[in-house]
C-alpha cells in the first residue's frame, strides 16, 4: 500500500480507469462550500477529477452517504464559530443543508458516483479491522479491500492506520490523503 499526499510533489495524478472510493470527508468538503476542506477539495476535483481527460470511477458505501447526511449541518456550525461576525438565517443554513444533499443525490443518480455494497467476507474484515480504524472507518476500507479500490480522504489519521494495518488490506493499491495544513479555516 503506497500513502500518498495528493497535495505534495508525490502526487502525480490518477491512472486512467482508476477506481477510488471518496471517504466521507472528501464528499462532503466537495460539496459543501462551508466545510473547512471544501477550496482543496474543489481544486483537487477542478485540476485532477473534472479536469481531467481520465475515466476514473468513484464510489461512495451506504455508511458514507450515512455519515454525510449525519453530519451535513457540522461545516456551517464550524464556521460560524470560527468566524461570529457571520450570521447565517436558520432559512439559509436549511437551504445550505437541502443544496448538498440533493447534489449528493443527483451524483448517485446520474451514475457520477457508485455505492458499493457489503459482502460476508467485506463484514468479516470490518470486524477484524474496528479497533484499529474505528467502526465507520473500517467498514468504508473493508469494502474498498474487497473490490480492490484506492482510498480518497482528507483524514491523514486514517491513511497512517490504513498503512499499519496493510497486511489486512492487501487489495488497496494507494490511499490518497492530505494534511490539515490545507484547510482553509
Amino acid at each position: 500500500m503506497e500513502k500518498i499526499d495528493f497535495n505534495s510533489g508525490g502526487f502525480t495524478g490518477f491512472s486512467n480507469g482508476e477506481d477510488l472510493l471518496l471517504d466521507t470527508g472528501i464528499v462532503l468538503a466537495y460539496l459543501n462550500s462551508y466545510d473547512s476542506w471544501h477550496n482543496t477539495v474543489k481544486n483537487f476535483f477542478d485540476t485532477e477529477i473534472t479536469g481531467k481527460d481520465l475515466s476514473l470511477y468513484l464510489y461512495v458505501t451506504q455508511n458514507i452517504v450515512n455519515e454525510i447526511t449525519h453530519l451535513v449541518g457540522k461545516p456551517v456550525e464550524k464556521y460560524l464559530r470560527k468566524y461570529p461576525s457571520v450570521t447565517l438565517s436558520p432559512s439559509q443554513i436549511q437551504r445550505i443543508e437541502t443544496s448538498t444533499i440533493d447534489v449528493l443525490e443527483h451524483m448517485i443518480e446520474v451514475d457520477l458516483l457508485n455505492v458499493l455494497g457489503g459482502n460476508k467476507q467485506a463484514v468479516l474484515n470490518q470486524i477484524s479491522l474496528y479497533k484499529a480504524l474505528g467502526a465507520s472507518d473500517a467498514a468504508n476500507v473493508a469494502l474498498a479491500n474487497e473490490f480492490g479500490l484506492n482510498l480518497l480522504t482528507v483524514d491523514g489519521r486514517l491513511a497512517s492506520n490504513m498503512e499499519a494495518n496493510k497486511s489486512s488490506l492487501p487489495n488497496i493499491e494507494k490511499v490518497y490523503f492530505t494534511t490539515g495544513t490545507h484547510r482553509s479555516y
